[in-house]
């Protein structure tokens, strides 16, 4: 039976001795988290200019609201998505001519790639 780390599934995480986490690098699990779910979420935006609410985004999609919200930040940075904040963080998301670009570039190179 494996470590109390390892059992849990906290490996991650630095053990005694081992140091902090960089605060300023963005964690694997929000890098793969931005890797699995930006196709999906931008297929979802293209074509609404009325854009799409957070927690409606997250329920198409399976996936957690505070992860999407992560997701959404790093999409931000990129020019990909436009963010209108909401008092109760249920945020409008708008695709951008960026993330268009991005999405039709993807989606041609998969294809291609197929």
């Amino acid at each position: 039976m494996g470590s109390f780390r390892e059992k849990f599934g906290l490996e991650w995480l630095p053990g005694p001795g081992e140091g902090t986490p960089d605060a300023n690098k963005p964690s694997t699990y929000l890098d793969d988290a931005v890797l699995a779910y930006t196709p999906r979420l931008l297929q979802e935006l293209q074509g609404k200019p009325e854009g799409g609410r957070l927690f409606d985004l997250a329920g198409k999609l399976g996936a957690r609201v505070d992860t999407l919200s992560g997701v959404c930040r790093q999409l931000v940075q990129k020019g990909y998505v436009n963010i209108e904040e909401e008092r109760r963080g249920n945020d409008l998301l708008k695709l951008t001519p960026q993330g268009e670009t991005f999405l039709r570039t993807f989606l041609g190179s998969t294809e291609a790639g197929s």
